[in-house]
């Protein structure tokens, strides 16, 4: 597992996640077929565990295409839950390296998700991301607006928001993540009202670029004495669209004071404020 944490904790999360999520599924259970990860996901112990495995049991084949002899817990599809594995994991004295390597993998997926949860018995955990989405390699405000995952094929898309002007129009770039494009695309852009918050109605659709078009990255920037939120550019750079690469990496929280609050809706659709917290 320390090479597998080596590769995520570098950035390279979706990688093991693609792996992860293409080696069927255990009803019921977050457990893989070791074997089956080990072929999805090649690393320099990959043919030792392969190895241990066939030797440990009498059969490594069955009828489920994905069994193949041993099966072990490896969180995927239930975050919310892994506060709990992970005790039992620790009850039964878990090498410190696997632990590690799962805990990088939950939090990565949980900021790719959106960053926040709240856990069954509703306390709020934290888990600060440690990549973020950027264009033209800068950070820029992405906001999460719809997303869905198949249990049983494991397909998944995500799609989400960032703050821009497009020939000095304020709208919100559509970037569109998926299972075959884990990286994403800026598919496009809506006309969107800073001020109001809204798309004018009979403009809200996704549009596409202009090769000609000229676009500003902005940051909105809340003003917590007033709560009132300005929008700036990231830069004083405009782009042409086919300059807006878009990338998934590490990011630096060393010289930012971070304040985190969080807004919660219940089933009820009763939105909650947590108080604002540094941190």
């Amino acid at each position: 597992m320390e090479s597998v944490y080596d590769e995520v904790s570098s950035g390279d999360y979706i990688s093991y996640v693609k792996a992860r999520e293409d080696c069927g599924l255990y009803s019921g259970t977050e457990s893989v077929d070791l074997i089956t990860l080990a072929k999805k996901y090649k690393t320099t112990e990959s043919s030792a565990l392969i190895k241990a495995v066939r030797e440990a049991v009498l059969y490594t084949d069955s009828d489920y295409v994905y069994g193949k002899g041993l099966a072990a817990y490896s969180p995927n599809e239930r975050s919310d839950v892994y506060e709990y594995a992970r005790t039992s994991l620790e009850a039964l004295e878990y090498d410190d390296c696997v632990l590690k390597c799962y805990d990088a993998v939950v939090s990565l997926k949980l900021a790719y998700m959106g960053g926040d949860y709240v856990d069954s018995e509703g306390n709020v955990i934290l888990l600060p991301p440690e990549c973020w989405t950027y264009i033209h390699g800068y950070v820029v405000s992405y906001i999460c607006i719809d997303s869905y995952e198949d249990e049983e094929t494991g397909e998944w898309m995500q799609m989400g928001t960032v703050f821009a002007r497009v020939n000095g129009e304020e709208v919100l770039l559509i970037l569109q993540y998926d299972n075959d494009n884990p990286y994403g695309d800026i598919i496009g852009y809506m006309p969107y009202d800073f001020e109001t918050q809204q798309s004018p109605q009979e403009r809200a659709r996704i549009m596409t670029f202009n090769p000609d078009d000229e676009v500003e990255l902005i940051h909105p920037i809340l003003e917590i004495s007033s709560d009132k939120v300005y929008y700036d550019n990231v830069l004083e750079e405009v782009f042409k669209p086919a300059e807006l690469e878009l990338s998934y990496d590490n990011i630096d929280y060393s010289g930012y004071k971070v304040i985190c609050q969080f807004e919660i809706t219940d089933i009820y659709g009763n939105v909650y404020e947590t108080e604002e917290f540094e941190y």
